[in-house]
């Protein structure tokens, strides 16, 4: 039996096909059917063109009519490569309507299609519904965790047919957000998610988040949890996310931040809206919030020296030793100095520009491989360089 492996790297509205294959060979041992490679297989290679072809059409078709009207990220990934193929509503190949719909937060989703029953999800999603495993199929996504892609199963009448692998490669600005945070402004930085340790670990490596930061498999639940646990640890809890799985995470956060571009749930849940959809938005909030908190204790601490000094001696606390008292209206006139001296102060925000970033960018850190290297970050007239 063949069945196929599918890997499609998504970013920013373009993507890029990496098709594998696997299949059995009489030469290889049973665990190790395994043939990957980085093009289309020849006519050499397996069966020819216009078959590979057609097993990749009928895995697209399928899925892409399950995920159809999801607003899931891996479901978007998925249908945007269907339509590259001709596959979707108003295309080549229409898509048809999914019955029996069922869907489980951070698992997978079944339906039915063409009278077919499908299943596409994680393990756990394979073990829930007694799939009945391929061979090759583990093998296939391990495979595919290896290089930092999220694995799913796509399965046929309770039979698993297909892996597609999924890349929502990090956004250009995550590591230096990163190492911003960590670095400059001295907070930790974890990273929750649902994706498999694999992947998970391959992500933070690329982003610079310590191996031990990262809390892979979990469940939404089990992020609150997360949070949770590191609030009881005493700490202040600030957590950023822009999915439906995300909103129990983030309402549970002491400050919850949503991406603009996320889900509409993710965003009435969050107290914090990036609205550019850029993580470095988030140093900028942070950095604001830290500026104005500054003012706020400077206004304090001000207007109680004031009045701790004016009021005693507009009662008169001078009047034995000048012999004279304070009139009432230089009085009311130190009164309004007070009040307007703190409106100037915090009219001085207006003032306020946020943090720029000279990076730069070399080939030490990443093994040969061109990354940024350092950032030089410029907050108030200050230089601080964050290696």
């Amino acid at each position: 039996q063949l069945s196929s492996c599918c890997s499609h790297k998504k970013n920013k509205g373009t993507s890029n096909a990496d098709i594998r294959q696997r299949k059995k060979s009489n030469h290889d041992k049973p665990k190790n059917n395994v043939t990957a490679l980085d093009d289309l297989p020849s006519a050499d290679t397996w069966a020819n063109k216009e078959i590979w072809n057609l097993i990749l059409n009928n895995v697209l078709f399928l899925a892409a009519c399950a995920e159809y009207g999801s607003q899931h990220p891996l479901a978007k990934g998925i249908l945007k490569k269907a339509a590259d193929l001709g596959i979707g509503k108003g295309l080549r190949q229409p898509l048809v309507l999914a019955d029996d719909f069922i869907s489980e937060t951070g698992k997978g989703i079944k339906c039915n299609v063409n009278g077919h029953t499908i299943h596409i999800g994680n393990r756990r999603w394979l073990t829930a519904n007694d799939i009945e495993i391929s061979p090759g199929t583990f093998d296939a996504m391990e495979y595919l965790e290896e290089r930092g892609q999220t694995s799913i199963v796509l399965s046929v009448d309770g039979r698993s047919e297909a892996v597609i692998g999924l890349i929502d490669k990090a956004k250009d600005e995550a590591t230096l957000a990163v190492n911003v945070l960590q670095k400059s402004m001295g907070i930790k930085v974890y990273m929750l998610t649902g994706d498999n340790l694999r992947t998970a670990r391959v992500v933070a490596d690329e982003v610079g988040i310590p191996v031990d930061h990262v809390i892979a498999d979990v469940l939404p639940e089990g992020k609150v949890e997360c949070i949770k646990k590191l609030q009881d640890e005493g700490h202040r809890v600030a957590m950023i996310g822009d999915g439906i799985n995300d909103s129990p995470a983030l309402a549970q956060a002491d400050v919850g931040m949503a991406i603009g571009a996320g889900t509409d749930v993710a965003i009435e849940t969050a107290e914090v809206v990036l609205v550019n959809s850029k993580l470095t938005d988030v140093i900028t909030a942070i950095d604001l919030a830290r500026t104005i908190y500054f003012r706020i204790r400077l206004n304090f601490v001000w207007a109680l020296g004031y009045n701790a000094l004016a009021i005693p001696v507009a009662s008169g606390m001078l009047y034995p030793l000048t012999n004279k008292a304070l009139p009432p209206f230089v009085a009311a006139i130190a009164m309004i100095f007070s009040s307007i001296s703190v409106l100037l102060s915090s009219l001085l925000l207006n003032r306020y520009k946020p943090p720029r970033f000279d990076k730069q960018y070399g080939r030490v850190l990443r093994q040969g491989k061109l990354d940024l290297e350092s950032v030089s970050v410029i907050s108030n007239g200050t230089e601080i360089a964050v290696p």
